[in-house]
């Protein structure tokens, strides 16, 4: 099997040491998304820890570590990130296929059939 020619892990100044999780994340994102992982801690901070809609931490379950980490959003066309979203606000513009006039209409919508209790 062959080398790979990697620096050492010590020849990183230790700002730029990510642990193997943190590596994965990060090559993960840059792969998907082009961002790296300090691109999307800077967004997590900016945001403040919330969806960039909803304005509310995540709580969607990851199944087996705890709560699952805010989704990027991206436009699917041109591959520009959006901004960090919680997995239902995710899925809504998902199911509405990011077409803002069908989520307009879901809105008016849900104001026209509201009933007082």
């Amino acid at each position: 099997m062959a080398e790979l020619n990697r620096p050492p892990e010590h020849t990183f100044p230790p700002h730029e040491r990510l642990s193997q999780p943190e590596r994965t994340r990060d090559l993960k994102l840059r792969g998907e998304y082009g961002i790296t992982l300090a691109e999307y801690d800077q967004m997590f901070e900016k945001q403040q820890g919330v969806c960039a809609i909803c304005h509310c931490v995540e709580t969607a379950s990851d199944g087996y570590k705890g709560t699952k980490r805010l989704a990027v959003d991206h436009d699917h066309k041109t591959d520009q990130v959006r901004g960090l979203l919680c997995q239902a606000c995710n899925h809504v513009l998902g199911f509405a296929k990011d077409n803002s006039a069908t989520l307009i209409e879901a809105a008016r919508y849900l104001d026209e059939t509201q009933h007082p209790l």
